[in-house]
């Protein structure tokens, strides 16, 4: 657990240069429903426009880059990492759409149909 919680600490902080500030930080907490493990959505503002979809507690993440286009934020993962491996990754953009402190993101894919997660802004 320790490990994995410096690996979180090591993201964010190498993600920051020294003229990111912490008001360009915005972390979400997904709001599923029975879900055992939190995941979390870390996005970096500034000139890079880095995001982080990490599950901390279960030692994996996708890192990529994110672009807002009106109420939608699309996610384009890059890499995707543990905390034993990194690894290049083609998958295809996530969309989520922002209102207030929050962002939805809906999914259809084959193998667990259409469903939806919840991210709240922690404040």
């Amino acid at each position: 657990m320790r490990k994995i919680a410096y690996l979180f600490i090591v993201i964010v902080a190498m993600s920051c240069n020294s003229i990111c500030q912490l008001e360009n930080l915005s972390v979400y907490k997904c709001e599923r429903v029975g879900e055992i493990a939190p995941s979390y959505l870390i996005i970096k503002g500034g000139a890079l426009k880095q995001c982080d979809l990490v599950s901390p507690s279960l030692g994996y993440g996708t890192l990529g880059n994110y672009l807002v286009k009106q109420d939608t934020l699309i996610f384009y993962a890059q890499y995707d990492y543990s905390s034993n491996s990194i690894s290049v990754t083609d998958s295809i953009p996530n969309v989520f759409i922002m209102k207030d402190d929050c962002l939805l993101h809906i999914m259809n894919d084959s193998i667990w149909g259409k469903h939806e997660n919840l991210y709240r802004r922690i404040k």
